[in-house]
């Protein structure tokens, strides 16, 4: 399973959502995250407002049971989550069986927290790190020294030393995943048997296992990593869509549609804004309408870009379908899951299809259009064609419905839409250095998520206030 935040701070999950679960490949609808992390069956993420929300596998109450307050970072593990509160201490919950949670040092003060199958590492502001729980393969025996960064994969924990920015790794050692190559490191990521790291000139090295592909990292320069049981993502300098490689057996890898909402457009305004898929695909997939209606005077170019000027104000919902022919290692031998292809076909076709809505304003007669909203994922080859739902998490669209809401309704959508451009202004502040397209990103995010919230307030009869 792999997640991660959408430019509209939506949640979006793709992989296995089966296993263990059910049901941590669907992300919730309609949250702002500034983060979300996957464990090993359920995912986790921080909301605009700092809360924890978690989803998938609950045993033992890793879903239900999580605490009050406001946080800074969540990391779930295997049947436990960990946390860190806003004050830097950290709270643990869920299975106890190696003392991962009744160990938790609760009055420690960490910058960062890591989990593992059952154990937790912290990095404190001096720059040393404790780790806790379960050390069948030594990974609580953290070497000497400072350090400016952890992170922990099954059994095996790396850091980047803050003298010369070198890595060091403990614990398992099953897939060679410590026999760390030299150099420098900005960030570094560990999973079961492997280990990838950003260099400071922002490209990829990994090691370790490599049976699936996981440590061949594509050529490119990227702003971080994450690695995986068995595979591996990155996020381009250039921003989405995330690039993955490594084992697609449940469709880790898998292509959707961004569920991004596109935004609104005027009468008489030129109108630009590019769809795009959540990994990068080669070749590059081709987009077509499939359903529903563009405003008249927009075009869908089969490279994703919606373009033109609109001629009729209204609300046009239309289906977008991207499609990419498939080969080995995208459709491997033995695959299986939600994204099933026929495995080993070098002619297998994979199919992403997503509902987006467009609300075009100015003079002129209104006109609506709608289709049934869907998003799906599909491969079909020379012989069979199979399908999987995914779902979207986008802002919920509101009805035409006249309603009286309470005061206290419209206070908290103002509340949560101030939030979310708040949220985007941090991230514009900090990704300045990632150049002129991530920020033209962030503008069509929030661009799309205050639109959403205008129609909210105003279903809601509430005065909208301009951002």
């Amino acid at each position: 399973m792999t997640c991660g935040v959408q430019p509209d701070l939506t949640a979006t999950c793709w992989g296995d959502n089966v296993s263990e679960g059910p049901g941590q490949a669907t992300a919730p609808a309609g949250v702002h995250f500034i983060e979300v992390n996957a464990g090993y069956n359920t995912a986790c993420g921080i909301t605009v407002a700092r809360t924890i929300v978690c989803w998938g596998n609950n045993n033992n109450g890793k879903v239900t049971n999580v605490p009050a307050g406001m946080f800074s970072h969540v990391a779930p593990g295997f049947n436990f989550v960990c946390a860190l509160r806003l004050d830097g201490t950290p709270v643990c919950w869920g299975a106890d069986d190696a003392g991962q949670v009744f160990s938790t040092p609760t009055t420690e003060v960490f910058t960062q927290l890591t989990v593992g199958i059952r154990h937790a590492c912290g990095l404190r502001p001096n720059g040393t790190i404790l780790c806790w729980g379960a050390n069948a393969d030594g990974q609580l025996n953290v070497p000497e020294g400072t350090y400016s960064a952890v992170n922990s994969g099954n059994f095996t924990v790396c850091a980047i030393r803050s003298t010369d920015s070198t890595v060091v790794c403990w614990g398992r050692n099953n897939g060679g995943q410590l026999n760390v190559p030299g150099g420098a490191f900005s960030q570094i990521s560990v999973g079961f048997a492997h280990v990838c790291g950003l260099r400071p000139d922002r490209t990829i090295t990994c090691w370790g296992r490599n049976a699936e592909g996981q440590s061949s990292p594509p050529a490119g320069q990227y702003t971080h990593v994450s690695a995986g049981t068995f595979h591996s993502c990155a996020m381009p300098v250039s921003g989405p869509p995330a690039v993955c490689w490594g084992n697609n057996a449940a469709g880790r890898v898998q292509p959707s549609l961004s569920p991004t909402q596109p935004p609104g457009g005027t009468v008489g305004t030129p109108y630009n804004y590019q769809l795009f898929m959540n990994t990068t695909l080669t070749p590059a997939p081709t987009y077509r309408v499939v359903g529903g209606s563009l405003p008249p005077g927009v075009t869908l170019t089969p490279q994703g870009q919606l373009t033109g000027t609109p001629t009729t104000p209204g609300t046009y919902e239309f289906t977008v379908a991207a499609s990419t022919a498939l080969s080995p290692p995208d459709c491997p031998v033995g695959a299986t899951g939600d994204f099933a292809c026929t495995p080993g076909n070098p002619n297998s076709i994979a199919t992403a299809t997503r509902t987006y809505q467009i609300v075009v304003t100015g003079a002129g007669t209104s006109t609506s259009t709608s289709t049934s909203t869907s998003t799906s994922t599909s491969t079909t080859t020379s012989t069979s064609t199979t399908s999987t739902s995914t779902t979207s998490t986008t802002i919920p669209t509101t009805t035409t419905t006249t309603t009286t809401t309470a005061p206290g309704t419209c206070a908290t959508l103002q509340q949560q839409r101030a939030a979310f451009n708040a949220e985007i202004d941090a991230r514009a502040a900090q990704g300045a250095q990632y150049g002129p397209a991530y920020l033209a990103t962030l503008e069509q995010a929030r661009a799309a998520g205050n639109a959403r919230y205008d129609q909210l307030l105003a279903s809601a009869n509430c005065a909208v206030q301009a951002t």
